[in-house]
Order: structure tokens, then C-alpha cells, then sequence
């Protein structure tokens, strides 16, 4: 996606993954200057424009990462405090947990406990 977005001419990308992540980084590029259509599909249509512009741009919290520590505090029956986070970007993890047993509060939009 990022090649695609510095090269000339059009480019398809076919069985594209639908992850968050994938979909962050096609805003971060539409905002740089891309031209990327179909985010959040199996398929995406990329317009080269040869030069891309800086942007400011916040990247959305790595989930899997929260995952990881959200499993190690359960395992080892602790506590923590989880921010930035965006819990509906792990909530299945959340639900499995909860009806295991692990309490999880959210006190923001952004912070599990």
C-alpha cells in the first residue's frame, strides 16, 4: 500500500487484510496524500501520486498488545491499568475474559483497568 502510493500509475491489491490496522494506515496515507479507495475491503484501489506530504497523525493503540498484557494480568491475577486503549477494538478479549471470571472497569474512552 505504501509502494503503491509513490508509484506511477493505478494499483489494484486484491484478498487485502480487513484489520484495524490496515485501515489506520490507509487514513494515514489518504491524509498524507494518497489516494487509496476501498479501506476496510478485500480489495484496494491506489492512485500513485509520486510524493506523499508529512501529516500529523495519531495511530490507534496496538490491540494486540493490550491483549497480551490484559491475558498476562489475568494469568497472574493482577491488575493494571490499560491507556491509551479503545476497548471495542477488543472486545471479544474483553467478554471471554469477564465471563472467566477477570473484572474490567473502563473508566474512559480510553483507559481499561
Amino acid at each position: 500500500m505504501m509502494a503503491a502510493s509513490l508509484a506511477k500509475g493505478n494499483t489494484v491489491l486484491s484478498n487485502v487484510a480487513q484489520e484495524l490496522e490496515v485501515i489506520d494506515l490507509a487514513h494515514f496515507l489518504t491524509r498524507c496524500g494518497a489516494s487509496i479507495r476501498g479501506a476496510g475491503t478485500h480489495e484496494l484501489y491506489i492512485s500513485g501520486r509520486g510524493q506523499l506530504y508529512g501529516s500529523c497523525y495519531s495511530i490507534m493503540p496496538d490491540r494486540i498488545e493490550a491483549g497480551s498484557f490484559m491475558l498476562a494480568a489475568a494469568i497472574t491475577r493482577s491488575c493494571i491499568s490499560l491507556s491509551p486503549i479503545i476497548p471495542s477494538t477488543i472486545s471479544c478479549l474483553i467478554e471471554r475474559l469477564s465471563s472467566a471470571g477477570c473484572k474490567i472497569v473502563s473508566y474512559t474512552d480510553d483507559t481499561l483497568e
